[in-house]
Parts: C-alpha cells; structure tokens; sequence
C-alpha cells in the first residue's frame, strides 16, 4: 500500500522519503551550526560524540515534526499551517526536549551556541526542502481514498459530517458502496456499484481505508457485509474501520449517538499493559522530579513571600492551613 502507518500516523510512502531526506539535513544542520559557531567565536567548539550528537538531534527533531502533524497539516492548513507547526515542533517541542535530554544524557549536548544555530539551520533546510517537495509532487496522489460501505443513515451521517466538497481532513471521500436492502440516503454521485472483487476494486483505486457504515449488519435484518472480502482487503493492507473509530480519529470526537457496547468492548483505549503502566508511571517521576529539581528556588522564594505579607504557615490544604 502506499500509506505505512509510524506511530499511528498513516503517511505516504512519498512522505516517508522526505522524511529521510529531512533527517540527512538535521544532521547536516548541526554541522552548520559547528561551523558557524566556530566563526563567531573565538575558540572551536569540537563534539565530543559527534556521531550520537547528530543522530540524537535528528532524531527528536523527527519525531516533533510527526507529533506536531506536519506532514498531514499540508493537506488541511497548507504551506502556512506547515511552517507554523514545523516553527513550533523545532523552537519550543524539540527545545525543551533537547534540554531535558541533554541535562539527563550530557553525551547529546551540543551547546547552546551549537544548538540555536542548529535549530535556525534545520528550520531554513527543511522549509526549502518542504516547499520544494510540495510544488514538484502532485498532493492529490497523496491524499488517503476512503470508501464507505454503506450508503444508509449511517452513511449519511458521515457524510454530512465530512462534507467531501469542503473536505479538509486529509483525505478523498472516493464514494459509497450500497450495502443490504435499505433505501439509499446518500447523494447519487457518491454512489458506486458494488465490486465483485473488491481485492482488485481496492488495489486498482488505490483505496486505503473502508469504513463499515451499514444501517444494519445482521444477514436476519437486511445486512450483507461481505465479510470474506473485508477480511482480505483487511490482510493485504487496506484499512478497515468503523465509523466511531474514524470519527474519533478524523474529527477528534466520539459520536455518541453511534455508541454501541461493541465499541467499548474492542476499543483500542480501553486495552491494559502492565509494562506500559510501569514505564508511564516511571516516566512521570522523572518529569516530576526534573520539575521539582529546576523550580524549588522559585517555589521557596514564593514560600518567603508568603510568610512575610501573611500569618500563620505558608502551606495550605482542603481542611486549612499546615
């Protein structure tokens, strides 16, 4: 398939290059930020890990561009959304990242210097790269086609939900494939005839998502899901999805007039991990403390204050004061 899912974010294979390309020119931007420190001062700044120093900066820098949706923001907010998320995922993300990891591991450090001028270099190299990406490549071969299976109430709810003349999530509604008995509630452009293969249907059109929105799924009560073909639609890559899990993920909302007790049954949020727990839990500490570590001046000078303009204990609880 052309879409790869990386860290629950399905990008393109296309994507995926400028990725790699991006992550040569971090590392190319840290040695610019060398060269250039070097130039404005008077002594040469020499990384002692140069190695683990480059590949730790590209490395959170990467990451920030895939938390802050980059490369998805292009299809919503354009060049300018792009720019604004990149500015923010570098300068203030990938900062305060940076330095709490240089504070933990001061192998990575490179140096204040070393760093804004990294940050100001890698934020030009992207950009240009970015930009340069978006005139040549043809956006429209980008976006994710979906499929509704479905062209009921349900079907229409989505719909209307997305506005596909209007749609800015990121993807093409490719239209809706009548699914049992029912009456069809959605527009007749929207709707196409249902596929005899869908295997080839899906590889041909490239589709890379099926939503699975009939009024109805039981056979007893009008519904014909073609199970079978889902499945090998499923195991040859192509996304299968309901219509609350691609509402929460699309729109950032749960509908919870489609709630139903199998939507909390097999909901991915709901799954338990010991390990998970462990580490988030570990994590939190960590974060805690460093907190806790850089604020405790300001925390005491507050503590003062309190205690000199009034009476009694400067801690308080629910039940009063300590």
């Amino acid at each position: 398939m052309a879409h790869v899912r990386v860290l629950n974010h399905y990008l393109h294979s296309k994507f995926l290059f400028l990725a790699c390309v991006e992550f040569c020119l971090l590392m190319l931007a840290v040695v610019a930020g060398v060269e250039l420190r070097n130039m404005t001062s008077d002594y040469d700044v020499i990384l002692p890990s140069p190695i683990l120093q480059l590949f730790a900066f590209s490395v959170v820098m990467s990451c920030c561009s895939l938390a802050m949706g980059v490369y998805t923001s292009v299809f919503k907010e354009g060049l300018s959304g792009m720019v604004l998320r990149t500015v923010v995922g570098y300068f203030f993300l990938g900062t305060a990242i940076l330095t709490v990891i240089y504070f933990i591991f001061p192998v990575f450090y490179l140096g204040r210097g070393v760093l804004a001028f990294a940050i100001l270099f890698s934020l030009a190299f992207v950009i240009i790269v970015r930009v340069l990406f978006f005139k040549v490549v043809d956006l429209a071969q980008l976006t994710r086609k979906v499929i509704i299976l479905g062209s009921g109430n349900t079907a229409q709810e989505i719909v209307m939900r997305i506005n596909p003349e209007h749609n800015q999530f990121g993807f093409d509604l490719y239209g809706c494939v009548p699914c049992g008995h029912g009456d069809i509630k959605v527009d007749q452009k929207l709707v196409l005839a249902a596929p005899t293969d869908w295997r080839a249907f899906v590889d041909e059109h490239d589709v890379s998502e099926i939503v699975v929105a009939p009024d109805e799924r039981r056979s007893n009560e009008g519904g014909e899901l073609p199970i079978d073909a889902l499945l090998d639609c499923k195991l040859s890559g192509t996304r299968v999805t309901d219509p609350l899990t691609f509402f929460e993920r699309e729109l950032l909302r749960v509908e919870v007039s489609m709630l139903r007790p199998s939507w909390a049954l097999f909901s991915e949020g709901f799954v338990y991990s010991q390990l998970r727990d462990i580490t988030k839990r570990m994590f939190d500490l960590a974060v805690a403390s460093l907190i806790l570590l850089l604020m405790w001046p300001f925390m005491l000078l507050t503590a003062i204050a309190v205690k000199l303009e009034s009476k009694g204990s400067a801690l308080y609880t629910n039940s009063g004061r300590l």
